[in-house]
């Protein structure tokens, strides 16, 4: 399984993401929130009802894979794909 962080918004207390893993040639995408202060780093990550059905289908727990997915990004075993325009003016 890859994961990659397609865009992220930090905020003073929060940072909130927009990614996507590759699952046996699958491409899933979640959000989520990524905090960390009291007890270390956290990271809640979401599929959409369209994406969860589709793993259920495949006999996945979206819940159990979900899990599987916060703790690679607290990790650190994710990629930052970069926007080509990110940083552009206009």
């Amino acid at each position: 399984m890859k994961i990659a962080i397609d865009h992220a918004r930090m905020g003073a207390v929060a940072g909130f993401l927009e990614g996507h893993l590759l699952l046996d040639g699958h491409k899933i995408r979640f959000k989520g929130v990524a905090f960390g202060r009291y007890g270390g780093q956290n990271v809640r990550v979401e599929f959409s009802p369209g994406a969860r059905r589709a793993l259920k289908k495949r006999g996945i727990d979206p819940d159990e894979l979900a899990s599987r997915v916060q703790q690679k990004i607290v990790q650190g075993d994710f990629e930052v794909v970069q926007n080509p325009s990110a940083g552009k003016d206009g």
